[in-house]
């Protein structure tokens, strides 16, 4: 994103790069664009990849489990799907934030995490 003065045009671009990628139907597509933003927004807002891979690891081990279960995944569901998706994206996206206006993890000028760890008696590794 560094290479683009907009993080909106950044994003939407990534966004479709992402999802284009995979070889959904149209609504696949849709969806997987969708955690595209989602992603770009974790990683401008964290300043870094960390909430972002995590959210995609979970992502593609939920749909491993239930594809295992003989789920439908995001790529043959309906629209229903999309919204399904998208929501559980757009919850991750206010956990993060909210947890970050809680324990100042991403955008304090200190160091956020010595203050997590120093409020709950945990050391640093």
């Amino acid at each position: 994103m560094a290479y683009v003065k907009s993080f909106v045009l950044a994003a939407v671009l990534l966004a479709i790069v992402f999802g284009i990628s995979h070889s959904h139907g149209v609504l696949g597509v849709t969806a997987v664009g969708i955690q595209g933003l989602g992603f770009a927004f974790l990683a401008w807002y964290c300043r870094g990849l960390e909430a972002s891979s995590a959210a995609h690891a979970a992502n593609n081990l939920s749909v491993f489990v239930f594809s295992g279960l003989g789920l439908s995944a995001v790529g043959s569901g309906g629209i229903e799907a999309v919204f399904i998706s998208s929501g559980i994206m757009l919850l991750y996206c206010v956990c993060v934030v909210l947890l970050d206006r809680k324990f100042n993890w991403f955008t304090s000028q200190g160091d956020g995490v010595t203050a997590f760890n120093n409020k709950y008696g945990l050391k640093a590794a």
